[in-house]
C-alpha cells in the first residue's frame, strides 16, 4: 500500500488526490515540492527567517485544509495550483502584518503630483539583478516593503491593497511612491559607490 502511495506521489495530480485524502506521504511530497516557492513569497514580507517559516507553515496548513475544494480549469494544473498557493501565502502574510498593525504604521503621506507616475521600475530592473532588487526591497520599512510587494511584484491594485490592509487608497499610493523614491535613491548610491571604486 505504501509503495503504491509513494509512486502515486510522483505526479502532481496523484499528490493532490493523496493530499485531499489526508495521505501523509502525499502531504510530505507536496510540502517538499512547494516549500521553496512558499518561502520565496513569505521572505518578501518579513526579514525574519523564523517568521517567514512560521508563515509558510501556516499557509500550508490552510492549503491542506482547503485542498479538497481546489478545482482546476483546463490547462496547466501546476500553474493554477501555484497561483492558488501564492494567493494563500500572500493572504497569510497580510493577516500577520495586520496583526502587527500597532508596530507597522502606514503613514498617510501627502500625495505628490507625481505619485501616479514616478520613474518606472523598469529603470531599477534594467540596472541590477533580481537578487539585488530583493536585497534593496528588504531594506525598505515594513510598510513601504509590504505595499511595494503587493503592487509591483504581486500585481494588486491600490483599491485591493487598501481593502487588504484596511488603509485608504491614498495611503497605499503615497507609501508606494515613497518606496520607489527610496529604491531609486539607494540605487543611485550604489551606482556612485561602484563608480568610485
Amino acid at each position: 500500500m505504501e509503495s503504491h502511495l509513494a509512486s502515486q506521489a510522483t505526479d502532481i495530480q496523484g499528490i493532490l488526490t493523496g493530499c485531499a485524502n489526508q495521505d501523509r506521504i502525499c502531504q510530505r511530497e507536496f510540502y517538499k515540492k512547494f516549500y521553496g516557492f512558499a518561502m520565496s513569497i513569505c521572505t518578501r514580507y518579513t526579514n525574519v527567517y523564523d517568521e517567514a517559516l512560521e508563515l509558510a507553515n501556516d499557509g500550508f496548513l490552510k492549503i491542506f485544509r482547503a485542498l479538497a475544494k481546489f478545482k482546476t480549469e483546463q490547462g496547466e494544473v501546476e500553474n493554477q495550483l501555484m497561483a492558488w498557493i501564492k494567493k494563500i501565502m500572500i493572504n497569510t502574510c497580510i493577516d500577520f502584518i495586520r496583526s502587527k498593525k500597532s508596530k507597522i504604521v502606514f503613514s498617510p503621506i501627502p500625495e505628490s503630483p507625481y505619485a501616479e507616475n514616478p520613474v518606472s521600475e523598469d529603470y531599477i530592473i534594467e540596472k541590477i539583478s533580481i537578487n539585488d532588487i530583493l536585497v534593496l526591497i528588504n531594506k525598505l520599512s515594513p510598510s513601504y516593503k509590504t505595499i511595494f510587494n503587493l503592487f509591483v511584484i504581486d500585481g494588486y491594485t491600490h483599491e485591493e491593497i487598501a481593502s487588504m490592509l484596511q488603509i485608504s487608497v491614498g495611503t497605499s499610493k503615497s507609501n508606494l511612491f515613497k518606496a520607489r523614491q527610496h529604491l531609486q535613491s539607494q540605487l543611485k548610491r550604489n551606482e556612485l559607490s561602484m563608480y568610485e571604486k
